[in-house]
């Protein structure tokens, strides 16, 4: 009697294993699995999203965050000596005028108008000055609105000039500047204003 019985039972057994199977490979089932996929998706969407915010936020701090007396002080000597090195390279190359060395222009400026021993175009000095001046107060606004020791400030600060001394660059090798010339003040404007 035992076997028949435990023969039944494996036998029903079989039957249920069977009508899962049948169960879980009909459509109902397979829209089952494909509810629980999207419920996947959705929280992996959720998830990707979460991550992003997380990282906008975390970069809005960053360049909202204060700049160390260090890091200024640093970033200040950085762009001294390349106005330094640009200056050099301008002054010959572009009729005598310096485009960072505002005081050397004011001394040029001055002694052009009064004599003629110097090599020395005013009008090139003068362009230097009003960009420059230009530059600053641009830049002070913009500081002011941003924040004169935020981060995002000196990010966007030091990419600005850059773009300014490589548009310059591009201009440059694209014309042929002539440091007499007239086109010469377009390079002495940019690199006045960038500086």
């Amino acid at each position: 009697g035992k076997s028949n019985r435990e023969e039944g039972e494996a036998s029903q057994l079989g039957l249920e294993d069977q009508r899962k199977s049948q169960e879980e490979s009909s459509p109902l089932a397979e829209s089952d699995a494909n509810d629980q996929n999207q419920e996947i998706s959705s929280e992996n969407i959720a998830n990707f999203e979460g991550n992003q915010t997380e990282k906008i936020d975390s970069l809005s701090k960053w360049f909202h965050s204060d700049v160390s007396t260090y890091q200024v002080l640093t970033s200040i000597l950085l762009m001294t000596f390349v106005s330094g090195i640009i200056d050099a390279v301008a002054y010959d190359s572009l009729g005598h005028t310096f485009v960072s060395n505002q005081t050397g222009n004011y001394i040029l400026m001055g002694v052009s108008l009064i004599s003629d021993d110097i090599d020395s175009n005013p009008l090139h000095s003068g362009v230097s000055l009003l960009t420059f001046i230009l530059g600053c107060f641009v830049g002070g606004r913009f500081g002011a609105l941003l924040g004169d020791r935020k981060r995002g400030w000196m990010v966007i600060s030091t990419l600005v000039q850059f773009i300014m001394a490589v548009a310059s660059a591009t201009v440059s090798y694209a014309i042929n500047i002539h440091p007499d010339g007239d086109n010469a003040l377009i390079i002495i404007g940019m690199l006045g204003f960038a500086s």
